[in-house]
């Protein structure tokens, strides 16, 4: 069964706030309270799309990555990787982005990256 946008923003939530050491740490770089953040981790409150949009903002990333699941639960590994690779290239600041994703395509010329390509071409944007 497919996951509700209700569910997918709880489940990028959850994941997001693990790359913060503590907790209060998160809720502040994305301008939440820390009820907040134990309302929407137990279910009470769902993440609106201003929120996720919100989020996304303050986290550097992609306009709609809130809404889109990227956990690698029935997924092969190198899909998991390649976006986890994706949405930290996401975070640099745009010169460094266009600068990595050209190098990272010189070095693996020879490799079969149709797949990838599309996905990180939005980067160098």
């Amino acid at each position: 069964m497919a996951m509700t946008t209700k569910e997918i923003r709880k489940e990028n939530f959850l994941f997001l706030s693990k790359d913060f050491k503590f907790q209060r740490q998160f809720c502040e770089k994305i301008g939440i309270k820390d009820t907040e953040f134990s309302q929407i981790k137990s279910g009470l409150k769902p993440i609106g799309t201003n929120r996720a949009r919100k989020i996304e903002q303050a986290m550097s990333l992609p306009e709609g990555y809130m809404d889109q699941s990227h956990a690698p639960v029935g997924r092969r590994e190198s899909d998991a990787d390649t976006e986890f690779l994706v949405a930290a290239i996401s975070k640099l600041p745009a010169n460094s982005r266009a600068h990595l994703v050209r190098f990272i395509f010189s070095i693996a010329a020879e490799l079969p990256m149709q797949d990838t390509a599309s996905q990180v071409e939005h980067l160098t944007e």
